[in-house]
């Protein structure tokens, strides 16, 4: 039986969620979760928390989700890591150590 990939951060971020945790290896993470074919594409978009933004700003974009086996995320966590440092589970960052 497979296991039910964990989301890298909470699924449903909240503002404390946004709080920086700045890590040194943000780039690599970055490029680690970007090197990744989505899984699902689903049209619409989201409204960054913080900012009152809606993403993705393009139009004919839409949102995606993607996983490594272990560990899922999305669009929308993805942004808030690039865009406030959001905090990773612990348990992912680890990969990166």
């Amino acid at each position: 039986m497979s296991k039910t990939p964990t989301y890298i951060m909470n699924p449903l971020p909240t503002i404390e969620d946004l709080t920086p945790h700045p890590i040194p290896n943000k780039k690599e993470v970055l490029a680690y979760l970007r090197g990744f074919k989505a899984t699902y594409r689903a049209g619409g978009y989201f409204t960054d928390i913080k900012s009152g933004q809606r993403y993705p700003i393009d139009p004919s974009a839409c949102l995606e989700a993607f996983t490594d086996g272990e560990w899922c995320w999305d669009t929308e966590l993805m942004h808030y890591f690039e865009a406030y440092d959001a905090k990773l589970d612990d348990r992912f960052l680890a990969k990166f150590a």
